[in-house]
């Protein structure tokens, strides 16, 4: 199922005054690039594979999600 991206091509109004460009290791913030991605469906990005990457790991995802809400029954969750 595709699901359309709503950030997909928005064009932000403006660029607060202030802004400081910033660069982290995997992420940048930077002033002159005043609207998302101009393609959906980027060339570089490998769809195909992120997503048979994410498949591989969503069993092991759910349980250790449901292990963040799971307590022993003779313990008080609020203890732990």
């Amino acid at each position: 199922m595709d699901v359309p991206n709503p950030l997909s091509f928005f064009e932000f109004d403006r660029i607060p005054g202030n802004f400081k460009d910033a660069t982290r290791v995997l992420t940048t913030n930077t002033s002159v690039w005043p609207h998302t991605a101009d393609s959906p469906t980027p060339g570089e990005s490998d769809i195909d594979d992120h997503q048979k990457t994410l498949k591989q790991q969503a069993e092991d995802l759910r349980m250790k999600v449901g292990m963040l809400f799971s307590f022993p029954d003779d313990t008080d969750p609020s203890m732990m």
